[in-house]
This record gives C-alpha cells, structure tokens and sequence, in this order.
C-alpha cells in the first residue's frame, strides 16, 4: 500500500487576470502507483472548475510523472509512467476530458544528497498535476466587419512583447479558429495601459524601443504565420494607450482591462 500522501494547492492568477495556475503533487510509496482514487480536495477542485461544462472556459491539464533514484533507470522511468496514468484514469472518471490531459513520465530524478538508506526520497515519488485554465477564444467566424474579439488569456510581462508560456492553450484556439475561417481577414490590435492617453506607444523592455503595444501584436502575427497561416490575411498594429476601454485609470482592474489585444475583422 502506498505510504502517505501530500497534496499542495498553489492558485495564482497571471498578470492581466485572464487565465488561473494550479499545481497539485501527489507523493507515492516505495515501489508504488496504485491509487483507487484522489483525495477530496482534489476532487472537489475539479467539480469547482470543470471547464469542459462551461462554454466560456478551457483548460488543459499536464501530468509530470517522477520517481526518486533508488532502483534501476529503466524501472523508475516505467513506474513513473504507471503513476502518471493510474492519475489521468482518475481524472477521466471524473470528468475531465481525455484529450485536454497530457501524461509526460520524466523518470528517475537526480539524489538530493548521499543515499544512507534504501529508503529514497519520498518527495521524488510523486506526480505533478498541472492546471491552466483559461478564457475560450470566441468564433471569429461570426463576427462583422469592425468587430472585435479580445484574446484574453493572452498575457506579457509588463514592459516586454514575449508571449508568456502559459498563453499557449488560447493561442493554439485562435490558430484553430483563424484557420477554421480561412477567408476571414483581421488586423491585429495591440493596447498598453498606464502610458497617458496620449502616448503613442510605451517602452520595450526587450526591444529598446517605444512600440510595445505594435510588438505585442507583431508577436502574435508572427505565430501566426509560423503555424501555416497566410501573413496576407492579416496585419499587426499597436495602439499604445490611445484607445482605452476605461478611462481614466483609477484602479489595477482600470489597467488591466486597457492592457490587452483585439483582433478586429477587416474582411
């Protein structure tokens, strides 16, 4: 029987707000990976956030399975596989679509220190749970001509035009809905906060420049293309902080509504 369990729960919303992070470690026995099934709080995190009932949600699990470095390589990376399993078959029965969980066995872990035992390290027996959940992207193809369609979830650091990771899930939907409508034609909107109204565009970190705004978008055109999208159905461009939704920014939640970037349909 598996020896003990530990589970920590680690919520933390990402910079605009838009999308949630949750990291869950479920810690197994010596030689272990049954389970016959999950404590409460996990399963009541998932009733909580079933994004798959919820048509303005998506999520995406990923499943990191481990094992300490006791034992022969090849052994540890197969039982690392059964923990990451025996978890994503738990999931399923719970709900949570198979096709938003990615299983990913990682396998023996490097020793923390000299082995004075046979016991191992009990903090590498475990499987990761790694939650992303996230706004869905709206269906473009029933927007007009001058419409717009916000792609939240779509998050920077402050001051720098790199996309961050935890972005990709609403950039792989928008890939699928761009190509879904391929004679849809759109410009690529982006917006800044806490310039001045005024301000033509704010300063870039990453690039030296004022045009973080035109970056922002410039990146997500650049994605774009690079996943088979035609670069003449579509065109990139920065707003700075000239058209704000709120105005004037008195609180964070001001900022965060006029920090973000549009698709607005052109054709």
């Amino acid at each position: 029987m598996m020896k003990k369990w530990l589970f920590f729960l680690s919520w933390s919303l990402l910079l605009d707000g838009f999308s949630q992070n949750f990291e869950q470690s479920v810690l197994f026995g010596m030689n272990q990976y049954q389970l016959s099934t999950l404590p409460a709080d996990c399963q009541r995190m998932i009733e909580e956030n079933s994004w798959w009932k919820d048509e303005k949600l998506s999520g995406k699990i990923e499943l990191l399975g481990y094992a300490d470095c006791v034992g022969d390589t090849s052994y540890n990376r197969w039982i690392s596989a059964q923990r990451c399993m025996v978890v994503q078959n738990i999931l399923e029965e719970w709900g949570v679509p198979a096709q938003d969980i990615v299983c990913k066995p990682k396998g023996e872990q490097p020793c923390a220190g000299p082995l004075e035992s046979s016991l191992g390290d009990a903090q590498q027996r475990k499987v990761l749970i790694k939650l992303v959940l996230q706004p869905k992207v709206g269906d473009i193809g029933v927007l007009k001509t001058g419409e717009k369609l916000e792609l939240k979830g779509v998050n920077f650091q402050p001051g720098r035009h790199f996309i961050l990771p935890e972005s990709r899930p609403q950039l792989e939907a928008l890939l699928e809905k761009v190509k879904a409508n391929p004679q849809i034609k759109f410009e690529i909107q982006g917006h800044i906060c806490c310039a001045g109204k005024s301000a033509e565009d704010g300063q870039d970190i990453d690039a030296g420049d004022f045009a973080l705004s035109y970056n922002r978008a410039k990146q997500i055109f650049d994605y774009l293309v690079q996943n088979g999208v035609d670069p003449s159905r579509m065109r990139a461009k920065g707003y700075g902080n000239r058209i704000p939704k709120i105005w004037p920014e008195m609180t964070e939640e001001d900022r965060i509504m006029n920090r973000r970037v549009e698709l607005m349909i052109i054709e």
